[in-house]
C-alpha cells in the first residue's frame, strides 16, 4: 500500500469518527508526512 492509499484510508477512517472531511484529510496528511520522516527509504521519494 504507497502512502496515497494510507492517507486516503485513514482520511476516511478519521471521516467516520466524526470529522469533517477536509479535517480528517489535514490530519492524514499531516500522519503520512511523519511516516515519510521515520521511513527510512525516504531519500527515494
Amino acid at each position: 500500500m504507497d502512502y496515497d492509499e494510507k492517507r486516503a484510508s485513514l482520511a476516511c477512517k478519521l471521516t467516520s469518527e466524526g470529522k469533517t472531511c477536509v479535517e480528517a484529510t489535514l490530519e492524514a496528511i499531516a500522519v503520512t508526512e511523519e511516516w515519510m520522516n521515520k521511513s527510512p527509504d525516504k531519500n527515494r521519494i
